[in-house]
């Protein structure tokens, strides 16, 4: 078993760090837009292209400031709201 430096266990700690932030951020804007993704579910459009279609027409971004949604993308956000029981 070998020993870790300092600087491997810092580098650790920060990449956890960095990884609890990320994953913190993705909670916040998951419950931010499931409001949207529920009205727009409301209206009939129920196909993970549909919602990602509604998002894009109104100009909403993904979590990472992009324009295009996916279906896939949409499908992550879905999943997580699940797991944040929302």
């Amino acid at each position: 078993f070998k020993q870790k430096t300092a600087y491997e266990i810092l580098a650790c700690l920060e990449f956890r760090r960095v990884l609890f932030r990320s994953v913190e951020q993705a909670d916040a804007y998951c419950r931010e837009i499931m409001p949207v993704i529920r009205e727009i579910q409301r209206y009939g459009k129920v196909t993970l292209q549909q919602i990602a279609n509604a998002l894009m027409a109104r100009n909403i971004k993904t979590r990472r400031g992009k324009d295009t949604w996916t279906p896939m993308g949409v499908s992550n956000l879905l999943k997580k709201a699940k797991e944040l029981g929302i």
